[in-house]
């Protein structure tokens, strides 16, 4: 998976595909978010958000409670606020730096300039970062016993070629990055390691 197609494009097939296979999945996705509500979430975190981040912002906010990228769920704005602003809390705790160098893979602790779009039940979350000069917007992993790191396998260089690499494991129920969809007899999305 080279270039991504359009964010809207990946949208619109696993939207078509949670319909027809994982209606209980599909049902959660969130309407849009509000304009003025992503920018008052820009204002709250001094940190804008990436344009394709707003994209899938203003198609859903948020997945719902159900795993819909890999082991993650989609954040809700409100949900990215609460999420960043405690884990800015957990580093100023810790006397972490507040920022990394930007032309690093492997980072201690959380870096401000990063925005927590997915999360995991574990407390682990992807996030997009926003201060690097290589890759801006690039999707990096946030363990929340490890710290962050970026570069881990291409389906994760940006949020437009992971909605993409999902929409292509549902679509052909190939494995995608060691995870493979299934969908439970209630109709909701999991995703199983391979």
């Amino acid at each position: 998976m080279t270039d991504a197609p359009p964010l809207a494009l990946s949208w619109s097939r696993v939207e078509s595909w949670l319909a027809a296979h994982a209606p209980a999945t599909h049902r959660e996705l969130a309407p849009p978010a509000e304009r003025a509500d992503i920018a008052e979430a820009e204002r709250a975190l001094g940190v804008p958000f990436p344009p394709s981040l707003v994209e899938s912002l203003s198609r859903h906010d948020g997945s719902g409670y159900h795993e819909l990228v890999f082991m993650y769920r989609l954040l809700s704005v409100a949900e990215i606020v609460d999420r960043a602003t405690m884990c800015r809390r957990i580093r100023r705790e810790a006397g972490l730096p507040r920022e990394h160098p930007p032309d690093q893979d492997v980072y201690d602790g959380w870096d401000d300039l990063w925005i927590p779009f997915a999360t995991d039940d574990c407390g682990n979350h992807l996030v997009l970062d926003q201060r690097s000069v290589r890759a801006p917007a690039r999707v990096g992993l946030d363990d929340h016993e490890q710290g962050g790191r970026f570069g881990v396998h291409p389906v994760y260089r940006s949020l437009p070629t992971l909605l993409d690499a999902v929409a292509h494991a549902l679509e052909t129920g190939e494995v995608v990055h060691h995870w493979e969809p299934i969908v439970t007899s209630e109709g909701e999305l999991e995703w199983e390691v391979e």
